[in-house]
């Protein structure tokens, strides 16, 4: 399904609905349909969101004469989570972020505070970080961006534009640090990351839950930054 955003992008959505409350899964930079195809065998509600660029939904458009699409925001990405929360009509609903949507998912757990016509009942936020990582994770993924580029439907081949959308979901996350609004989060909240994590080191996740109240945290040892592969039986250290 596609959902049509006020600056011209389309968001792709897939929703089936069970039991309350919903689990909203949004994708990271690497992400493929098989990590997923566990969660459908549960009872609750599932939502999958392909962020802008990324597996079928596209980038904002330019605004003429430029031809240059307008720069992505994390405050866009949590939105556009929360439009198409909105759009499916959920009340309940736990959100489940990898790496660059986990901090997206904080960023929209911040927006929801007061709220009282959605309620957030848990977030789940694997191999994520509350600041800009090190410039090492973003030295590390440019200079092999063919290789983060895959996502949650996947595609065939690497386009200009998808260099352009990747550097653009890095460049959003610079100078970001939401550290000192984490205790504001009272979402119950599980953190898990790898102990061997070479792109987004384990402290940035001990970070989190030592400043979310009551949160629960599960270092992994001898696992990578593809944490969600360990459901598939992958091990991994990258």
């Amino acid at each position: 399904m596609i959902f049509q955003t006020r600056d011209g992008a389309k968001l792709n959505y897939e929703y089936t609905k069970k039991q309350s409350p919903a689990i909203v899964l949004v994708p990271g930079i690497l992400q493929t349909v098989q990590d997923y195809n566990a969660f459908n065998n549960l009872p609750n509600s599932l939502l999958l969101i392909d962020s802008r660029g990324q597996g079928k939904s596209t980038y904002t458009q330019p605004i003429p004469p430029s031809t240059i699409p307008m720069d992505l925001t994390l405050l866009q990405l949590a939105t556009d989570i929360f439009d198409i929360i909105l759009e499916c009509e959920l009340k309940e609903f736990v959100l489940l972020g990898f790496d660059l949507s986990g901090i997206a998912c904080l960023q929209l757990s911040l927006l929801l505070r007061g709220r009282d016509d959605v309620v957030l009942q848990g977030m789940v936020l694997v191999n994520t970080f509350p600041m800009t990582p090190s410039r090492g994770m973003l030295r590390v993924s440019m200079e092999n961006p063919n290789q983060y580029i895959t996502n949650s439907k996947g595609k065939s081949s690497f386009t200009q534009l998808d260099q352009l959308v990747l550097r653009e979901q890095l460049n959003c996350i610079n100078g970001v640090n939401l550290t000192d609004q984490l205790h504001l989060v009272k979402t119950p909240t599980l953190v898990l990351h790898g102990a061997d994590n070479k792109m987004i080191d384990v402290s940035y996740g001990l970070m989190i839950a030592e400043n979310i109240s009551g949160s629960e945290v599960a270092v992994v040892p001898g696992v990578g930054h593809w944490y969600n592969y360990v459901n598939l039986g992958i091990t991994n250290t990258t």
